[in-house]
């Protein structure tokens, strides 16, 4: 039985890479677009293409010569502080790339399978429980860019019958995810204990729903296994706190904390030392996930995204 071949736009992000270490495990063959190299995320036996995706023959080239089963869609920034720096950029890469796949695939009649990295700031940020069907609410270029992302996967899947789908996801973190990260910075900050000067955090009280990255390239995978794709809310359904973040990583790495109060800030100590502080504001994020769908369609244990 001849290996499946899947194409992975942005293979050595987060989710590219965690992507190419799972579908290694399943013996596919793997074509990675990447921007730069990165030794540390390099596999042997995976073809790593450096490519202008913004040229349209160059990826209709590409996509005629792989012959992919499966395209995964990770490109670009994927949070809107980046993309708004240059948001004439960003849009143009991601609307562009989305659009050469999908006519090229229309053009060479291909069945391949088409997954695109869509996001829950498609929503806003409005107290509510959001669904796949949910009205999109554009506060800024990256919410309007994945809006229209979905509108053309939508157009080309209801009139061409392409086979491509698109996930809302919510926030997933591992170690491998860029240092600017609220996350990966914590997450560095208590491993190496170097503890130089107090970190400042914007909000202790702020809350998301943060889900293991991991888990998410498997649902991701799960979903381009079905034989008629749709679109999907990927998230956990257990929010925490930047509070119980800190005390989760502290805990980790033997790291005792003191709490010291002080009117609307929060000051944090290690043996004396004050290591992190921060104001107490009111949490401003209150977007709920409902999760009814992917349970019922893909039998998810939404336990298991839980980053702790």
């Amino acid at each position: 039985m001849s290996k499946k071949i899947a194409l992975i736009y942005g293979g050595l992000g987060q989710n590219g890479y965690l992507l190419t270490k799972f579908l290694i495990k399943k013996k596919y063959k793997i074509y990675s677009i990447i921007k730069s190299n990165n030794n540390s995320r390099i596999f042997k036996n995976i073809t790593y293409l450096k490519l202008n995706i913004n040229n349209y023959a160059n990826i209709f080239d590409l996509i005629k010569k792989t012959k992919p089963n499966e395209i995964y869609n990770f490109i670009g920034p994927s949070d809107k502080v980046s993309f708004e720096k240059k948001p004439f950029i960003f849009f143009k890469k991601d609307f562009l790339l989305n659009l050469y796949t999908l006519e090229s695939i229309r053009l060479l009649n291909f069945k391949t399978k088409v997954f695109y990295c869509s996001s829950s700031e498609v929503f806003g940020t409005l107290d509510r429980i959001v669904s796949e069907k949910s009205e999109r609410i554009i506060e800024n270029n990256y919410s309007l860019t994945k809006s229209i992302n979905e509108m053309l996967i939508e157009f080309y899947r209801s009139n061409f019958n392409i086979n491509v789908c698109y996930g809302i996801l919510f926030n997933h973190d591992s170690i491998y995810r860029k240092d600017k990260f609220l996350y990966k910075i914590l997450f560095n900050f208590f491993d190496q204990k170097k503890f130089e000067k107090p970190f400042l955090i914007n909000n202790i009280n702020d809350i998301k729903y943060r889900a293991k990255a991991s888990e998410f390239i498997k649902i991701i995978w799960k979903i381009l296994q079905k034989k008629k794709l749709n679109d999907y809310i990927i998230s956990t359904n257990k929010s925490i706190s930047v509070k119980n973040l800190i005390i989760k990583l502290a805990k980790i790495n033997q790291i005792k904390l003191f709490w010291k109060k002080e009117f609307d800030k929060v000051k944090i100590y290690n043996k004396k030392k004050l290591i992190i502080e921060g104001p107490l504001k009111k949490n401003s994020y209150n977007l709920k996930p409902n999760l009814s769908k992917i349970k019922k369609d893909l039998k998810i244990d939404i336990k298991k995204l839980s980053l702790f």
